[in-house]
């Protein structure tokens, strides 16, 4: 069997091995506020609703993520766990571009452990693979932005090629507002791999056409945008920095092809190699500068008062470490044969790849655990859900994952503002929200809140009294240790 044939069928045993590991793992995730956003954002009957809720300023970032799901979702009713399972496919379908690629540059072995490395031992691949939210898609945009810049690169810029680049380069803008980072950096590194030889005016063209498209949507979309989203603390210590660089390739994952260095490969031919180098700037550029965004965005966050730093923001740098493990990997004399020999350490590195696959899968079962999980001590009771007294929701954390959007009039989000009440309004007819005046009117209800007794008592003010004589009461219980416990039962 030819050795690609063979690369290439092991491709499709890991990423079915991923596949599973995901499939496994979603029944068992509670839905959280970020993927209720995602999946409220979509459901919409009329193109109206859609650009009225582009423009509510509630923050669920550049629409292209959002717009695709809701052209799917008039055809084809989208659960949450669509959702995930389409962000799967997003992330196999990235990783696949990206393999491509480097099949063509590289060889496959090269590719493989590249590719298959990174997607076995990246937490964050593996975490956004089961979340309903446009991390995937921004994974895939960044490997299709890789492969049209290697293509241009390499190749005479057809109008198809350079067409291909546009669009490529037009989704990474329109599904994260870092992606416009990414593709700048992508920009600049094709720019340094072309040399002098060219007219400059075109070497940048594609993107310079989709960052036209893109920033006049950016604009209206930030004029409009909310920050009530945004205003959460994002860990930035030294350890997360590093944390995000050691979850997406371990260190050790490298030892078995460096024993490999030791073995001569006659065929070797060092103008080959130089010739490959030459070819291959654009991925090695891009790569370390997409590598590096993390620590930029990071000393920013201690420079600045703006705190960007979050891991799934730079996504799309999982597709970079894929490109420069498999550039180094291609320079070790043994496996730039593409023999069968060297079959052995590819079957070596796969097996330690699927072993730490299955360790992590481990570890976000124990986490997903409704023992040990946040997001499921926020979900409450079902005897309480199906109470046909209102709910009361102090919170959109604790409104959106126990919210049903059939059953109207019976789930309330408490909010106070009248802005904010016509944002959420606008964002989705699916929401229904309450202001500290109407819960008063209410004869009986219960809340449900995760605050100290005397914080939701004061912003009853003089009419408390009142109010706790007709209200009952589902009260999460503060932090303790590791759990949160719920309680109160709903009234006789």
């Amino acid at each position: 069997m030819n050795i690609d044939r063979s690369v290439s069928i092991l491709l499709v045993l890991l990423g079915s091995a991923f596949a599973i590991c995901i499939i496994y793992l979603i029944p068992h995730k509670a839905p959280w506020v970020d993927e209720m956003y995602s999946w409220h954002g979509i459901l919409h009957d009329a193109s109206g609703e859609f650009v009225e809720s582009l423009g509510s300023g509630i923050n669920y970032s550049p629409p292209l993520y959002f717009l695709l799901n809701w052209v799917c979702q008039l055809f084809l009713p989208l659960s949450l766990n669509a959702l995930r399972i389409e962000s799967l496919a997003w992330i196999l379908g990235g990783t696949v571009l990206v393999y491509l690629m480097l099949r063509k540059q590289l060889g496959s072995v090269a590719a493989i452990i590249g590719v298959g490395g990174v997607l076995l031992q990246s937490t964050l691949l593996l975490e956004q693979s089961m979340e309903a939210r446009a991390y995937g898609l921004f994974f895939f945009c960044g490997s299709a932005a890789l492969y049209a810049g290697q293509l241009i690169s390499t190749k005479k810029c057809s109008r198809a090629i350079w067409m291909w680049a546009f669009l490529a380069h037009l989704a990474l803008c329109l599904t994260h507002y870092l992606g416009i980072i990414f593709s700048g950096l992508a920009a600049l590194s094709r720019y340094l791999a072309m040399g002098q030889g060219r007219n400059q005016a075109l070497k940048t063209s594609p993107e310079i056409a989709s960052w036209m498209v893109s920033l006049p949507v950016y604009g209206y979309l930030l004029i409009r945008q909310s920050d009530h989203l945004a205003a959460w603390p994002r860990p930035n210590g030294l350890n997360d920095l590093l944390i995000s660089y050691l979850d997406s390739v371990n260190p050790l994952f490298f030892v078995i092809p460096i024993i490999f260095v030791l073995f001569p490969n006659p065929t070797f031919i060092k103008q080959k190699v130089s010739a490959k180098l030459e070819d291959n700037k654009f991925i090695l550029y891009c790569s370390i500068f997409w590598i590096s965004i993390p620590t930029f965005v990071w000393l920013l966050s201690h420079a600045t008062p703006l705190n960007l730093f979050k891991e799934r923001y730079f996504i799309p740098k999982e597709a970079a470490w894929m490109v420069l493990v498999a550039l180094l990997m291609s320079r070790i004399p043994f496996l730039q044969s593409n023999s069968r020999k060297t079959l052995l350490p590819v079957g070596a590195s796969v097996l330690l790849g699927l072993g730490v696959l299955i360790v992590s899968t481990q570890r976000q079962l124990f986490a997903l655990n409704p023992a040990h999980n946040y997001h499921h001590w926020l979900i409450v009771d079902e005897s309480i859900r199906n109470s046909m007294l209102p709910k009361v929701y102090a919170g959109d954390h604790l409104y959106f994952p126990n919210q049903n959007p059939q059953a109207k009039g019976n789930s309330f989000l408490w909010i106070d503002g009248d802005a904010l009440h016509r944002t959420y309004k606008e964002f989705s007819h699916h929401v229904t929200t309450i202001n500290t005046e109407e819960i008063v009117e209410l004869n009986h209800f219960i809340l449900i809140h995760d605050w100290p007794k005397e914080d939701y008592l004061k912003r009853f003010d003089a009419r408390r009294t009142d109010i706790n004589q007709r209200m009952s009461v589902n009260q999460h219980s503060k932090f303790f240790a590791d759990e949160i416990q719920l309680e109160g039962k709903l009234p006789e």
